[in-house]
């Protein structure tokens, strides 16, 4: 926001949260859509439309990282799969839950294509999740290539779409 002199100023958002909610510890990420900000917390997600903050909760599952496909918002969590949010609400997309036997995450999520998400899961490797299709087909799906191979054995910490054929991971 702008004071009268044109000079940018802070302006918290935390006083239009409800009460019971305005004692959190970290925000950790933030997503804009055209529709308005989301602000992730571990089992919240503050959501500012440019009028009002809307709360969300999160009560089953512990929140990470997600990726803005378009107007999509989809967000990842610890050992229970990608959610997105729709309507005001968190919907699990079915078949995302990481097939590990020990505690996983999606640590990276990036968009491979219009409808495809490219997912790394640290010690498990690159997956490809279609979010077209249907509930019943819908699957993390094994990205096996030699790239996955050498992320396996790396620590990877970040990484970015360069253009529609490339990526850069950070290891």
């Amino acid at each position: 926001a702008f004071d009268k002199t044109g000079r940018r100023i802070f302006v918290s958002l935390k006083d239009r949260l409800p009460e019971k909610y305005r004692q959190f510890a970290d925000i950790w990420n933030c997503y804009a859509t055209s529709d308005g900000i989301y602000f992730i917390l571990y089992h919240q997600i503050f959501f500012w439309d440019r009028r009002q903050l809307h709360v969300i909760e999160v009560p089953d599952v512990e929140l990470y990282k997600g990726v803005t496909l378009g107007e999509r918002l989809i967000l990842s969590t610890y050992d229970h799969g990608l959610y997105e949010v729709v309507d005001g609400k968190l919907k699990y997309l079915s078949g995302s839950t990481i097939p590990s036997t020990k505690k996983s995450v999606a640590y990276i999520r990036l968009v491979f294509d219009s409808g495809t998400l490219l997912v790394y899961v640290r010690g498990e490797g690159l997956y490809l999740y279609d979010l077209n299709a249907s509930a019943k087909s819908a699957a993390l799906e094994p990205f096996d290539n030699e790239m996955n191979h050498f992320l396996n054995r790396s620590k990877v910490s970040s990484a970015v779409v360069v253009n529609s054929r490339r990526f850069a991971f950070g290891t």
